[in-house]
C-alpha cells in the first residue's frame, strides 16, 4: 500500500509557496489555503475564506482556522477537536459571528479522509444547531448537501449514528419541509458528487494515497445516491422533488454508475432503485426512463459479481419487477446480454458466491415473471429438445451446483430453493415429465428435480458435486415435502401421485434387494451403505410428518416393514452388505411403532437361528442393532425365539451386545431365567486377570438386576460376592503389613465393580451377601495412608466409593460394630501400618455415617481400651532417672534407680494409640463414665513419659502431644462436677475406694495406686482441675497433703504439692508445715533406709512449695520449726568439724540444697553458726558433687548465696574462687568430649547453669587456667549460652594475649617473631570447619547445623579480636598468617548467602540495626534475624581488620554476579560507617597526634586533606575513600608535590606508595602517622632505606639499622630480612657485595 504524503513533503511546500504567492498578504494567505486542495473550479471561490470574511472573527477563531488548513491530519485532528472546545464554551455572540463563515468551513472539512475530522467536524455541527438554533436558518441550504451526506457515511457507523442523531435534533418535526425547502441545494450537490466529480477531482492527490482517494470517492457517491433515496423516502410530493433531478435522471452518466467498479456505490444505486421502484408507478421517474433502466440496470445487474451488494442487488430487481413487470420482454431471451439470459449465466456461477442471498429471491422472482417469459422457449445449441424458459431455469440452478461459488455451507439454501421453485413451478404449469401410469421408472415418472434430489440423497456417488456440497438431511427433508405435496394438493391428479409413489416406494425396495441404483448401476459395498443409511432416515422422516396424508403414511410404513424382513434375510446371508443391512433395519427398528407382523417375524425367527452369530463375529455389531432385535422380539412375544437369541449372544462372547441386552431387558418386558452357561459365563469374566470396560459393566448389570428379570443364579452371586471380598481383603492385609501385594489394576476393577453397583442402585449394594464387610474393608482403604502414599487411584476411587455407601439413606445394619472390630485389631497390632491419623479418620467417617444422636456414643464406649491394654503398652517406655530433676524437681528418685533406656516412644504402637484416642476424642466429645476417665488419664501419662522422652534426648522429643493432652483433659472436665473433689480424694486415701466420682477423682485413684510417672501426670490433671473446686474443696489442699504424707504416698504428695502451689492456704498450714519439721528431723542412722530418706526428701519438697506460695517465710508460726530443722542438718552432714555430704544419699542432697535455697532466696533469719555451716556445705557440695543433680541444685544455692544482701552469708566471698575454679573445670568437663555434640535438655540447663557462673568469675582465675585451646571447641557444643559464654571468657583471654604479645613485639630485635604463630590450632581447624549453606529458617530447624554454624562465626569473632588493640608488627603478622590459612573465601562466601547477596532473593535489609558493634547477651541466636545480624557484623569487623584479605577475595572472585552484588552491598551499608570511623578517628585522634599538619575532611565526599607546614613552605595530601570502600583501596593525591617542601619527587611518591600500603591493612591515621614521620625524619637528615626508599619501616616501623660496608647504604632489618629470604642470596641488593 502506497503512504501518504505527509507535512514537510516536498509537494506540501511547493503548494503553500504557491498559495502564498497568490494571496498576497500573510493574513489572506492562510485561509486561502483553506479553501484549496480539491474543489471543482467552479466551487472553489465558495469554499474559500476570504480575509474580509474573518476579519471581525476573534483571534483564537482565525488561529484555529489557520490549523484547520493545514495538510497535516494530525494538526487537523487536534484542530477540530479545540474548534469543538472553543465552540462548546464561546459565547453566544462569538458563536453568531462565526454563522457566516461556517459553511465554508463544515463544507471543506466535513468530508475530510480522516474519520476522525468527520466525528469532530459533525460534534462541532451540532453545537451549533443546538445553540443558535434558527439563527443557523440562513446558511441551512449551504450545509445541507454534505449534512445529509455524512448520514450515509458507509467507513465509519459513528459518523453516521452522529449525523442521523444531529439532524433528528435540529428539526424533530419538520424534515420533510427542510428536506423539500433545501432540494436544489441537495440536487447541485448530489449532481457535482455523481455527475462531475471523479476520484481524482475529489481529493488533492499531492496530500493523499490513492487508497484514501478511492476510498473518499466511494464514500461521497454513494452517500449522494442514498440523500436522493432519503429524499424520495422522506418527501411525499415526489412530482417537484422529481422535476428538481431531472437533469440528473436524464444523465446517462447518472444511471451509468451502476456500472461502477466500486461495490458500496452499486449497492447505493441498487436502493436508490428499489426505492423509487416502491413509489405509485403513475408518478415515479423511473416510468419516463424504462429503457434507460433496462439497459444500464437490469441488464447489467446480474453480471454483479460482489456477494455483498446481492441482497441489495435482488430487492432492487423484485419492486422493479412488480411495479413494471413489462419491463421483462420475451424478445430479450435472443440475447445474450438481456436480463433472462445473464440471469441463466448468474444461476449456473453459483451466484457469485451470493447464494445464499439470492437463492430465496428466486421462488419470488418466478412468481413475478410474466408467464410468457416464463413458457417462452430461449434459443439453444440443440433444436431437437424444446426447453422452455422455466426448464432453463431449473437446470441452470441446478448446473450452478457444479460451481466452486456453492460450498458445502450453503446446502440448506440451495435445496430448499431447487425444491420450492420446482413446486411453485409443477403446481402452476403442470407435470413436465412423463406421466403415463405405465411407466414404472421413478426417474421417468418424477419431475426432474425431484428426481435428482433423490438420486442426491439416495446414491450421491452418481453426483459427485451433490455428494461434497449437499447435506443429506435437507436433501430428505426436501424430498418428504416435495411427496407430502403432491400427494396432498388437487392442482395434481390423484392418479399421478399415486402412481409417483409408488414408482419411489418399488424402486427403493428393488434397489436395496438387488443392489443396484435406479438407472440399473450396481452399487459398490460403500454405497450402498450410504443408500440404506439415507433411505432409513428418509423412511424415518416420513413417519414424523403431520401434513402427509394417511394412506400415503401407511404405503410407505409397509414399505419399511417390508425393508426390515428383507434386511434380516440378507442378514442371514454371507456378503459385502452386512453392514448396510443392519444399518437400514437398526434405522427403520428405530422410528417404527413395534407391532405383531408376521412378515417380520418369521424373517426374525431365520435370523435368530442362523444369522445372528454372523453379525455378533462381525465388526459391524452395535447396541442400538442389538436393541432393534430386542423390540422385535417383545412384539412377537415368542419365548423360545427370546431363549435362543440370549444363547446366540452367549456364545459369542459379544460384551457389549450382552451389556446392551442387560440394559434394554427392564425396559422391553422380556421374561428371564437364569441360564447355566450365562452363569458359567458371568463368573468366569470375573476370574479374568485383566476385566475389560464392557466386562466390567456386564458383570455390574448382572449384579443389578433383580427379580424375575435378573439372568444370574444366586450361587453366581455369592460367588461374584467371594471374590470381590477376597481380593480386596488381602490387597488391604498384604499393604498395610508391608507385603508383596496384588496387581493394583484388579483391585481398581474389583473397587470400580462395587462403585458402580453403589452409584446405580444403593439397595442392590446392600442386598449383596457380606455388604457389611465389603463396605469395612472399603472404609479403611479410603482412610490408611500407606495406601493413598502407593496406590493413590486405588485409595481415590474407595475414598469415592465409601462417600456414596456414607451419603446413602439406605444404611447398613452392624457396619459400625464390624468396622470397631477391624478398628480395635488393628490399631493394637505393632505389625500394621496405619497412623492414629488414619484411625481416627475412620472413626470420624464411621461417625458421620452413623447417625449422631444414637451412635456417637456407643461409638466412643467402642474405642475406649481397658487398663490392662494400657499397662501392656506403656509399661516398655517407663524411663526413671534422678537427672530430669533438672528440670522437673518433683521427678528426683533415689540413686538406686539407674536410667532405662527403652524404645523411642514416636513410632511405638503406644504412641499411635495415644494419638489416636486424642483425635477420637476431639471428634466424638466426652461423655462421663470411669472408663473414659482412665483412658484420658493415660493420655495425661503418655505426655508424661514424651516430656521425659524430650528431656532425656537431645532437641525435642519424638512425639509432639502438648495440644491434644490440653483438649482432652478439657474435655474430661467438662463432663466433671467436682466442686470437692479433694474431699473425694481424702476419702480415697484413708477408705482406700469409692463407689463413684468425676474424672479428677477417678484419676487420682489411679495415681494413688500407681508410681511416679502417673503422680506426675495427676499433678497436671489436679493444676487443670484446681478451678473446678469450691471454696470448701479449697481449703480441702491441705488436709488432702497431709493425708498422703501421714499414708506415705510421697510421689502423689511430691507432684500435687508443685501442682497446686499457688493454692496452698498457709494460714491453716502452719502447724502441718511444723509437723513436717519435726517428721523430717531423723536420726543420721536412717539416712540408710530408702522409706525414711523418701519421707524426708518429700517433706523437705512440701515444705518448699509451701515457703515458695508464702510471703514472708520469716512467720513466727512456722519460722522456729524450720531453724530447728536446719540446725538437725548438722547432724546428718558434720563429722569431726568437717562438712560430709557422701554419707547422705544424693536424693537428699538435692533435696537440702533445693530447700537451702528457698530459705536463703526467702530471707530467712538464722543463727550465724548456722549460716556458717550452710556456706560450708554449699561449697563442699559443689566441689564434692556425687550426681549432676546435686551439682545443679548447689549452683542454685551458690547463686542465691552470692547475689543474697544479708551479711549473714558473707563468708561466702572466701570459697567464691575455689567455686569458681570448679566451675569452670565442670563447665569445660560438661561441654567437651561425648558432651560437645550430644546433649539432653537437662544437659544444657546444667552446661548453661555453668555458664552464667563462669561468666561472673574474676578474671584471675581465667588468666591462671588460659583453658584457650579448651573455650575454642566448646564454641561448637550444641548449647547458645555455653557457646556464647566461651566466646565471652576466650575473649577475655584474648586481650590479655594480644597485649602481651604486642609488648612481645616492640621488644623484639628485627624480625626474631616474624614467623611465630599467634592464631591457636583450635581457632584454626574452627575457622576451615565445613558448614552448611543453607537458608536461616533451615538452620534455625536443624539445630546441630546451627550449632555448628554458631561455632563458626563466634570462631572467626574470636580471630578478629585478636586486632583489638594489636600493635602494627602485631597486625601484620595476624594478616600474613590468615592470608596463608587462606580461609576468608569460605566466610564471606557464607556471609553473603545468609544475607541474600548475590542471589535471587531480596538482599538483608540492614535499615535501623546497629551492626558495627553487638551485644551478644542481646541477640536472639535462634531467629533469622539474628543470625542476619551476626553475620553482617562479623563482615563489618573484616573489613574492619583485615581489609585487603577481603578485597583479594574481591578481585579474585570469578563469579561476576556475586562481586558485582557484594560491590553494591558493601557501597550502601557498611562503606560509609567505614569511612566515617577513619574520618572521625583522623579528626579526633589526628589533631594532637601529627604535627605541623592542618586537617579538613568532608563525610559527605569521603574525603580527607592535610595540609603540612615546613618553616614557611606548605604542601598538602589528598586522601579520596572511593566507592565500596575497602573493596577499593584510598587514593593518595598531592596537587603540590614534594617541590613546594624542597623534597624530590621520586622520593615524595615513595611516601605516598608507602603510606598508600599501610593504608590497605590498617587505618588511615596510621598511614597518616608514617608519612608524617618519614617527612620530618628526612628533614632532621635520616638516610631512607635503600629497598623500600622509606625512612621509617612500614613492617615494623623502625628507622634503617642496618648498612653495607661496601657502599655504605641503609636498610630496615625487616626489609633486609625480607630480601634475603626472598631472594635466596646475602649480597647487598645494591652493589652485591657480600653482606
Amino acid at each position: 500500500m502506497s503512504e501518504r504524503k505527509v507535512k514537510g513533503s516536498k509537494a506540501t511546500s511547493a503548494s503553500r509557496v504557491a498559495d502564498l504567492v497568490a494571496s498576497g498578504p500573510a493574513f489572506g494567505g492562510g485561509f486561502t489555503a483553506f479553501g484549496a486542495g480539491g474543489a471543482t473550479p467552479s466551487s472553489l471561490s465558495s469554499s474559500t475564506l476570504l480575509p474580509e470574511e474573518v476579519e471581525h472573527l476573534d483571534a483564537e477563531i482565525k488561529v484555529l482556522l489557520k490549523r484547520l488548513a493545514k495538510k497535516d491530519a494530525q494538526t487537523k485532528i487536534k484542530a477540530t477537536e479545540d474548534l469543538k472546545m472553543y465552540l462548546a464554551l464561546a459565547s453566544e455572540e462569538q458563536l453568531a459571528n462565526l454563522v457566516y463563515v461556517w459553511p465554508k468551513i463544515f463544507s471543506k472539512t466535513c468530508l475530510d479522509v480522516e474519520r476522525k475530522i468527520r466525528e469532530n467536524l459533525i460534534a462541532c455541527q451540532s453545537i451549533m444547531f443546538t445553540r443558535l438554533k434558527k439563527e443557523m436558518a440562513p446558511v441551512l441550504k449551504q450545509l445541507i448537501g454534505p449534512w445529509l451526506c455524512l448520514r450515509f457515511d458507509n467507513a465509519s457507523a459513528e459518523v453516521a449514528k452522529q449525523a442521523s442523531e444531529t439532524f433528528e435534533r435540529a428539526f424533530p418535526n419538520k424534515r420533510a419541509d427542510v428536506l423539500a425547502f433545501c432540494r436544489q441545494e441537495i440536487f447541485s450537490f448530489v449532481s457535482d458528487n455523481v455527475v462531475y466529480h471523479t476520484v481524482e477531482t475529489m481529493s488533492d492527490s499531492r496530500y493523499n494515497t490513492i487508497e484514501e482517494m478511492q476510498a473518499k470517492y466511494i464514500r461521497v457517491v454513494s452517500g449522494s445516491f442514498a440523500t436522493i433515496s432519503f429524499l424520495y423516502e422522506n418527501i411525499a410530493k415526489t412530482t417537484e422533488l422529481t422535476e428538481t433531478f431531472t437533469p440528473l435522471f436524464e444523465s446517462s452518466k447518472f444511471w451509468d454508475t451502476a456500472k461502477s467498479p466500486y461495490s458500496p456505490i452499486r449497492r447505493s444505486i441498487y436502493t436508490l432503485v428499489k426505492t423509487l421502484s416502491l413509489l405509485d408507478p403513475a408518478t415515479s421517474p423511473l416510468a419516463q426512463y424504462l429503457p434507460t433502466i433496462k439497459t444500464a440496470f437490469l441488464n447489467e445487474c446480474f453480471a454483479d459479481r460482489e456477494p455483498s451488494t446481492h441482497d441489495a442487488l435482488w430487492d432492487a430487481v423484485l419492486s422493479l419487477t412488480r411495479a413494471f413487470p413489462t419491463i421483462w420482454a420475451a424478445s430479450d431471451l435472443t440475447s445474450k446480454k438481456g436480463a433472462p439470459m445473464r440471469l441463466l449465466k448468474f444461476l449456473e456461477a453459483g451466484c457469485f458466491g451470493g447464494g445464499p442471498v439470492s437463492w430465496p429471491a428466486l421462488l419470488a422472482l418466478v412468481a413475478v415473471l410474466p408467464k410468457e417469459i416464463l413458457e417462452a422457449q430461449p434459443p439453444s445449441g440443440n433444436e431437437e429438445v424444446a426447453e422452455t424458459f422455466r426448464d432453463r431455469f431449473l437446470n441452470s440452478l441446478w448446473t450452478g451446483l457444479g460451481s466452486a461459488n456453492v460450498t458445502p455451507r450453503d446446502s440448506s439454501a440451495f435445496v430448499n430453493a431447487v425444491q420450492e421453485c420446482s413446486l411453485y413451478l409443477l403446481l402452476k404449469y403442470g407435470v413436465a415429465c412423463s406421466n403415463s401410469l405405465q411407466e414404472i421408472d421413478f426417474f421417468k415418472v418424477a419431475p426432474l428435480s425431484l428426481a435428482r434430489i433423490v438420486e442426491a440423497l439416495l446414491f450421491p456417488a452418481n453426483n459427485p458435486d451433490a455428494r461434497l456440497k449437499l447435506q443429506p438431511e435437507d436433501l430428505a427433508q426436501a424430498v418428504c415435502n416435495y411427496v407430502a405435496k403432491v400427494t396432498n394438493t388437487s392442482s395434481v391428479a390423484d392418479s399421478y401421485s399415486a402412481h409417483l409413489l409408488n414408482t419411489f416406494c418399488e424402486g427403493i425396495q428393488i434397489a436395496f434387494i438387488n443392489t443396484r441404483c435406479l438407472d440399473g448401476v450396481d452399487m459398490d459395498k460403500e454405497s450402498f451403505i450410504t443408500f440404506c443409511q439415507r433411505t432409513g432416515d428418509l423412511l424415518s422422516r416420513f413417519d414424523e410428518l403431520a401434513n402427509i396424508k394417511t394412506d400415503v403414511k401407511d404405503k410407505l410404513k409397509a414399505l419399511s416393514l417390508n425393508l426390515v424382513a428383507k434386511a434380516l434375510e440378507r442378514l442371514c446371508l454371507p456378503g459385502e452388505h452386512l453392514t448396510a443391512s443392519m444399518i437400514l433395519f437398526t434405522n427403520l427398528s428405530t422410528k417404527l411403532t413395534h407391532t405383531k407382523c408376521e412378515t417380520v417375524s418369521d424373517a426374525l425367527r431365520v435370523f435368530v437361528a442362523s444369522g445372528l452369530k454372523n453379525v455378533l463375529a462381525s465388526d459391524a455389531s452395535s447396541p442400538l442393532f442389538t436393541e432393534s432385535v430386542m423390540k422385535w422380539l417383545a412384539s412377537s412375544q415368542d419365548d423360545s425365539m427370546h431363549e435362543s437369541f440370549v444363547q446366540s449372544l452367549v456364545k459369542s462372547g459379544n460384551t457389549i451386545a450382552l451389556n446392551e441386552y442387560l440394559s434394554k431387558l427392564p425396559l422391553l418386558g422380556l421374561k428371564c431365567t437364569p441360564f447355566p452357561h450365562f452363569d458359567a459365563y458371568i463368573s468366569d469374566l470375573v476370574l479374568e486377570p485383566e476385566i475389560s470396560p464392557e466386562s466390567e459393566t456386564l458383570i455390574v448389570k448382572s449384579l443389578l438386576l433383580v427379580g424375575p428379570i435378573r439372568p444370574i443364579s444366586a450361587d453366581v452371586v455369592s460367588k461374584i460376592v467371594a471374590i470381590l471380598r477376597d481380593t480386596l481383603d488381602s490387597f488391604l492385609i498384604n499393604v498395610v503389613f508391608k507385603k508383596p501385594t496384588l496387581s493394583p489394576l484388579r483391585v481398581e476393577k474389583m473397587l470400580g465393580l462395587l462403585a458402580r453397583i453403589a452409584d446405580l442402585s444403593m439397595e442392590s449394594f446392600v442386598s449383596l451377601p457380606q455388604a457389611v464387610y465389603l463396605s469395612a474393608t472399603v472404609l479403611e482403604l479410603a482412610s490408611y495412608k500407606v495406601v493413598a502414599d502407593s496406590f493413590a487411584e486405588i485409595s481415590a476411587k474407595s475414598y469415592q466409593l465409601w462417600n456414596t455407601i456414607c451419603l446413602s439413606s439406605v444404611k447398613i445394619e452392624s457396619l459400625a460394630q464390624e468396622v470397631m472390630r477391624r478398628w480395635r485389631a488393628a490399631l493394637l497390632d505393632a505389625s500394621h501400618l496405619g497412623t492414629s491419623a488414619d484411625f481416627a479418620g475412620i472413626f470420624s467417617k464411621l461417625r458421620t455415617y452413623c447417625a449422631p444422636e444414637s451412635g456417637t456414643k456407643d461409638l466412643l464406649e467402642e474405642a475406649l481400651f481397658d487398663a490392662n491394654t494400657w499397662v501392656s503398652l506403656k509399661t516398655p517406655h517407663y524411663r526413671l532417672h534422678y537427672s530430669l530433676a533438672i528440670l522437673d524437681s518433683s521427678c528426683i528418685v533415689p540413686d538406686s534407680v539407674g536410667l532405662q533406656l527403652s524404645s523411642r516412644i514416636g513410632h511405638s504402637t503406644y504412641a499411635r494409640l495415644a494419638h489416636t484416642l486424642a483425635g477420637v476424642m476431639s471428634f466424638a466429645g466426652a461423655m462421663k463414665s470411669a472408663l473414659f476417665s482412665a483412658n484420658v488419664f493415660e493420655l495425661v501419662v503418655f505426655w508424661t513419659l514424651c516430656k521425659d522422652e524430650e528431656n532425656m534426648y537431645e532437641g525435642k522429643g519424638s512425639v509432639e502431644f502438648d495440644g491434644q493432652v490440653d483438649d482432652a483433659i478439657a474435655l474430661a472436665l467438662q463432663a466433671d462436677d467436682g466442686a470437692s473433689w479433694t474431699q473425694e480424694a481424702i476419702h480415697v486415701v484413708n477408705e482406700g475406694n469409692l463407689d463413684a466420682g468425676g474424672f479428677v477423682v477417678n484419676s487420682f485413684k489411679i495415681a494413688f495406686d500407681s508410681g511416679m510417672v502417673e503422680a506426675r501426670a495427676f499433678g497436671k490433671i489436679a493444676k487443670s482441675g484446681y478451678g473446678l473446686l469450691n471454696a470448701s474443696g479449697r481449703d480441702g489442699v491441705i488436709d488432702l497433703l497431709r493425708a498422703l504424707f501421714d499414708k506415705g504416698s510421697m510421689d502423689l504428695l511430691t507432684t500435687l504439692s508443685q501442682a497446686l502451689q499457688k493454692g496452698l492456704n498457709l494460714e491453716s498450714a502452719s502447724t502441718f508445715m511444723v509437723d513436717i519439721c519435726r517428721a523430717c528431723q531423723i536420726p543420721k542412722s536412717e539416712l540408710s533406709n530408702p522409706k525414711s530418706v523418701d519421707r524426708v526428701a518429700a517433706g523437705l519438697f512440701l515444705l518448699k512449695s509451701m515457703l515458695a506460695s508464702c510471703d514472708d517465710i520469716t512467720s513466727t508460726a512456722f519460722a522456729p520449726g524450720i531453724n530447728v530443722l536446719v540446725k538437725h542438718f548438722r547432724v546428718w552432714y558434720m563429722s569431726s568439724n568437717d562438712v560430709i555430704v557422701s554419707a547422705v544419699p544424693s536424693l537428699l542432697n538435692a533435696r537440702v540444697a533445693e530447700f537451702l535455697t528457698c530459705l536463703v532466696e526467702g530471707q530467712m533469719e538464722m543463727e550465724i553458726n548456722i549460716a556458717s555451716f550452710i556456706v560450708e556445705l554449699t561449697k563442699v557440695m559443689v566441689m564434692e558433687h556425687s550426681s549432676k543433680v546435686v551439682l545443679y541444685y548447689a549452683l542454685d544455692l551458690f547463686l542465691a548465696l552470692t547475689s543474697a544482701d544479708s551479711d549473714l552469708w558473707i563468708a561466702i566471698d572466701k570459697f567464691s574462687d575455689g567455686i569458681h575454679e570448679i566451675c569452670l573445670e565442670q563447665f569445660l568437663t560438661e561441654c567437651l568430649g561425648e558432651n560437645l555434640t550430644t546433649s539432653s535438655r537437662a544437659q544444657r540447663e546444667l552446661q548453661s547453669r555453668l555458664a552464667y557462673i563462669c561468666g561472673a568469675m574474676p578474671n584471675s582465675i581465667l588468666l591462671k587456667k588460659m583453658p584457650q585451646n579448651q573455650l575454642s571447641q566448646v564454641m561448637f557444643t550444641y548449647n547458645v549460652e555455653s557457646q556464647i559464654a566461651a566466646y565471652q571468657l576466650l575473649t577475655k583471654l584474648t586481650t590479655k594475649v594480644i597485649d602481651n604479645l604486642s609488648v612481645k613485639l616492640e621488644m623484639a630485635v628485627g624480625s626474631d617473631a616474624i614467623n611465630d604463630k599467634f592464631i591457636s590450632t583450635p581457632l584454626l581447624e574452627g575457622m576451615q570447619c565445613d558448614i552448611p549453606f543453607a537458608e536461616p529458617s533451615y538452620l534455625i530447624d536443624s539445630k546441630a547445623d546451627l550449632h555448628l554454624v554458631y561455632g563458626f562465626l563466634l570462631t572467626w569473632m574470636a580471630v578478629l579480636d585478636h586486632f583489638n588493640g594489636a600493635t602494627y608488627v602485631l597486625r601484620s603478622s595476624l594478616i600474613h598468617e590468615l592470608k596463608e590459612v587462606d580461609a576468608i573465601a569460605k566466610l564471606l562466601e557464607f556471609i553473603f548467602f545468609i544475607l541474600g547477596v548475590g542471589c535471587t532473593m531480596t538482599p538483608f535489609d540492614l535499615t535501623g540495626w546497629e551492626f558495627s558493634s553487638i551485644e551478644m547477651e542481646g541477640l536472639d541466636f535462634e531467629s533469622e534475624i539474628g543470625i542476619s545480624l551476626l553475620c553482617a557484623h562479623i563482615y563489618y569487623r573484616v573489613l574492619r581488620h583485615i581489609p585487603s584479605i577481603a578485597r583479594t577475595w574481591w578481585s579474585s572472585c570469578k563469579d561476576r554476579q556475586l562481586t558485582q552484588a557484594v560491590e553494591a552491598y558493601t557501597d550502601k551499608w557498611f562503606s560509609p560507617l567505614l569511612v566515617q570511623a577513619d574520618i572521625d578517628l583522623v579528626l579526633t585522634t589526628g589533631s594532637s597526634t601529627l604535627e605541623d599538619m592542618d586537617l579538613k575532611a568532608s563525610k559527605k565526599f569521603g574525603e580527607i586533606t592535610v595540609m603540612y607546614h615546613f618553616e614557611d613552605a606548605t604542601t598538602d595530601l589528598g586522601i579520596k575513600f572511593p566507592p565500596a570502600f575497602p573493596m577499593k583501596p584510598v587514593e593518595f593525591t598531592s596537587n603540590n608535590g614534594g617541590r613546594a617542601i624542597g623534597v624530590k619527587e621520586g622520593k615524595w611518591g615513595s611516601w605516598m606508595l608507602r603510606a598508600s600500603i599501610i593504608a590497605q591493612d590498617t587505618s588511615i591515621l596510621d598511614a597518616l602517622i608514617l608519612w608524617q614521620k618519614n617527612v620530618k625524619l628526612h628533614f632532621e637528615g635520616k638516610e631512607e632505606c635503600s629497598i623500600c626508599y622509606s625512612v621509617v619501616g612500614v613492617i615494623d616501623k623502625t628507622l634503617p639499622s642496618k648498612s653495607c660496608r661496601t657502599c655504605n647504604n641503609a636498610f630496615h632489618a625487616s626489609c633486609l630480612f625480607k630480601w634475603i629470604r626472598t631472594s635466596g642470596n646475602t649480597q647487598c641488593p645494591m652493589c652485591r657485595s657480600e653482606l
